[in-house]
């Protein structure tokens, strides 16, 4: 009985965090559409706006890079 109700209070947590994360990529999704609808365009590289819609930077080759960002989308860029 212990473990049936310790296995359903794992279980309440995990849908607890996986509700959370779907908040979090909508809302990063939001931002990222309100930024890219703005009319003034980027001109100057600025770490916290890259921060705030990049998550992780993964290097797949010496040409190759993969921007995950915050919302779940994924952008391969080459170089060279």
């Amino acid at each position: 009985m212990v473990n049936e109700l310790q296995q359903l209070e794992q279980e309440k947590l995990k849908e607890a965090n996986l509700q959370t994360e779907e908040l979090n990529v909508s809302k990063s999704l939001d931002e990222l559409l309100l930024f890219t609808t703005k009319t003034k365009k980027v001109e100057v590289y600025e770490e916290l706006m890259f921060a705030k819609f990049v998550r992780e930077i993964k290097v797949n080759s010496r040409q190759e890079i993969m921007l995950e960002l915050r919302c779940g989308l994924s952008l391969k860029e080459r170089m060279g």
